[in-house]
């Protein structure tokens, strides 16, 4: 059996005044316990930057992921390009 499969995960750690300290979005800590329990999947970050309210960065994400030693399974998408995830016809994922 072959499962693999992407997991696109809102991340960025987002805070919003009217929500108060809690975030939005997933943390990259968040992230990684996200990431290992689909073992074999690819992660796509989304929502990780372009607004004042994301509170932890790309860079931050890579860094996290990267410690945890799942970095290399990171598919960062970029906006305006679309992509195809899972080399499946029909999986065309565009992020404009």
């Amino acid at each position: 059996m072959r499962a693999r499969g992407t997991a696109v995960l809102f991340m960025g750690a987002a805070r919003i005044r009217e929500v108060g300290p809690q975030h939005v979005t997933m943390t990259a800590a968040e992230g990684v316990q996200a990431a290992r329990m689909f073992p074999k999947a690819t992660i796509v970050p989304l929502h990780v930057d372009g607004w004042a309210h994301f509170t932890e960065s790309r860079e931050t994400i890579a860094r996290t992921f990267a410690v945890a030693g799942v970095g290399g399974r990171l598919r960062w998408l970029e906006p305006g390009v679309p992509t195809v995830l899972g080399g499946r016809p029909g999986s065309l994922v565009e992020i404009t």
